[in-house]
């Protein structure tokens, strides 16, 4: 059976699919300096946005490593008209061209998780030729916001990633963004071992939380930049290679869409090639406010080009008012937890599609963690099979085996959680302990096309393996 979907932000194909968004109250401000939803302001739409007729791209933050090769920059496009999706590589250095690496189709699940059907791939940093899938490859999900917004996508055997679609700020007028890092694995070095490794995330030394200030046209500036390590002990400092206060940037029409590319600090020679490689970062702001970042073409590279550490950022348009947590935490998502690995072993990192919040809480969920007016349960699903008929006749609702407790949001920045707490419970796919825990965390919150998003950034000590963990979820309901 062919299946069809509802990417409203790729391609608008009927009433009855125009009126099935207008009933879901979504809410999308594209005017400069006007407000959007919940008194969020918009973005600027100078530039023009990919018609609704043709097939949207997005750019992509990898995350961690496929093949044993750090993937730098990637390319998603869908295609709503043939119900089919792309996935490009494209290394900006040592000459190599883009590679399409991943081809197939994708049919709609319960409230609004994509289940996407490879059938072809020729994984990165492989060389022959690539292989056709018939019957498809399953095991790949993604979760889209409409309006050229972005979203999350995971490949079978490869990490969640961060989807935005670009657009050039068109004001002199600044707009706030507050980001996470996305982790690199995790380093946690022994004493004595003052600076970051590469191809890791230290989070006593490097950036976990920032904010910028974005404005411009073709030429965009980054000021305020502020950043700041993982709290301990309820405190952070300022990450030992942060970036200036103020960069500027070029925003113009790239394969990933209208991209923000940031001059990098410093220039990297790669020794033997003869190549200089000058460090950039890429960013991708869509008109919703959704913000992500590569941080430069170098991932054997360990500094901090522009906002995130690790691989890049994942950001929001900062809240103009404090957030009602007890509504965000009330609502329902779609999303992915991510664990990074560590240095020990650095392809050891996990990545589960997920479901939280609820219809009707489970009764399990009180073995995970004691409920809070700011806590949100949910977890992976049964067989990290989100299609199961069994799921989808229920709802598409996953387990409760994981929750997240957001805390009080911070006082002088709305929409920031600087203690937040994840807690695990002894029957998550992911808990090798066998026992239930919790970690510390933090997390930003805000709006993307009149739905939540939330995206949490954690440190656990407690499990094995020793590792970050990223939350991204994007409300379903």
């Amino acid at each position: 059976m062919k299946y069809s979907r509802n990417f409203r932000n790729i391609v608008q194909i009927g009433a009855a699919r125009r009126s099935k968004y207008a009933s879901a109250g979504l809410c999308v401000a594209v005017l400069f300096g006007s407000t959007g939803c919940n008194g969020l302001p918009s973005v600027s739409e100078t530039a023009t946005e990919t018609p609704k007729n043709v097939p949207q791209t997005y750019m992509a933050s990898v995350v961690g490593e496929t093949n044993g090769v750090t993937s730098v920059l990637q390319a998603y496009s869908f295609d709503n008209r043939a119900d089919t999706f792309q996935q490009a590589t494209n290394q900006l250095q040592h000459g190599n061209p883009s590679q399409i690496n991943n081809s197939g189709e994708f049919k709609p699940l319960a409230r609004g998780l994509l289940e996407l059907e490879t059938t072809y791939s020729f994984p990165f940093g492989t060389a022959g030729t690539g292989t056709t899938y018939n019957p498809p490859q399953t095991g790949s999900w993604a979760v889209e916001l409409p309006d050229n917004t972005g979203g999350l996508v995971q490949l079978q055997s490869q990490p969640v990633t961060p989807l935005g679609a670009g657009v050039c700020p068109g004001s002199t007028q600044a707009h706030t963004y507050q980001f996470l890092t996305v982790s690199n694995p995790l380093l946690v070095p022994a004493a004595g071992t003052p600076q970051p490794m590469l191809q890791t995330w230290n989070p006593a030394l490097e950036t976990a939380y920032g904010s910028v200030d974005i404005s411009g046209g073709g030429s965009v500036t980054l000021a305020n930049t502020q950043q700041s390590t993982f709290p301990s002990g309820g405190s952070s400092s300022a990450p030992s290679m942060a970036v200036a206060a103020s960069a500027t940037g070029l925003c113009s029409a790239s394969i990933y869409g209208n991209t923000i590319t940031v001059p990098g600090q410093l220039t990297v020679s790669n020794p033997g090639s003869g190549e200089t490689v000058p460090a950039s970062a890429t960013i991708g702001v869509s008109a919703s406010g959704l913000l992500v970042e590569s941080n430069g073409a170098n991932a054997d590279t360990p500094y901090q080009n522009a906002l995130g550490a690790g691989t890049g950022a994942v950001g929001l348009l900062k809240p103009s008012a404090a957030l009602n947590t007890g509504t965000l935490a009330a609502a329902q998502y779609n999303g992915f937890i991510y664990g990074s690995g560590n240095a020990s072993s650095p392809f050891n990192f996990s990545s589960t599609v997920a479901s939280f919040g609820f219809a009707s809480t489970p009764a399990s969920c009180a073995s995970v963690a004691a409920a809070t007016s700011t806590l949100i349960y949910g977890g992976d699903f049964p067989n990290n099979d989100p299609s199961a008929a069994a799921v989808q006749s229920a709802g598409g609702f996953g387990n409760c085996d994981y929750a997240i407790d957001l805390g009080q949001q911070d006082a002088s920045n709305n929409g920031y959680y600087p203690a937040a707490t994840i807690y695990v419970g002894a029957s998550f796919s992911g808990n090798t302990t066998g026992t239930a825990y919790s970690f510390p965390a933090i997390a930003i919150a805000g709006q993307l096309a009149g739905k939540n998003a939330i995206f949490v950034l954690g440190v656990d000590t407690a499990g094995s393996p020793n590792q970050a963990v990223g939350i991204y979820l994007l409300q379903s309901n």
